[in-house]
């Protein structure tokens, strides 16, 4: 609580202190959790910044097109080595064609040709 620069003063120390009170379970336990702030909500969408400080399992970091991009080149790396660098083999395992998969290696980098 001192820690806490109480931007609202006197009136938001006592809403905070009465939303600890009501949500009390036993009424002689002593107050363990102080919720500062009413509005939290594990529901709520997280900015970036907050993304990236406190990233969650599960929880996409980045935006679409990164995260599918980030996938693809996860899953031809992947095919290709339980292929033992077949590219070709690993082409089919994908269901693409050779030209197929050196176009996705080339956009991802990958490809020393």
């Amino acid at each position: 609580m001192l820690e806490y620069t109480w931007p609202g003063n006197v009136r938001e120390l006592k809403n905070v202190v009465e939303r600890a009170v009501y949500r009390l379970e036993k009424i002689e336990g002593p107050i363990t959790v102080l919720e500062l702030d009413p509005f939290d909500s594990p529901w709520r969408p997280r900015t970036a910044s907050e993304l990236a400080a406190n990233p969650e399992p599960g929880v996409l970091r980045n935006d679409l097109r990164t995260w599918l991009d980030e996938q693809e080149r996860l899953l031809v790396e992947r095919a290709i080595s339980e292929c033992g660098g077949n590219r070709k083999r690993a082409a089919e395992r994908l269901g693409l064609t050779y030209d197929q998969l050196r176009g996705i290696l080339r956009k991802h980098q990958n490809d020393p040709e």
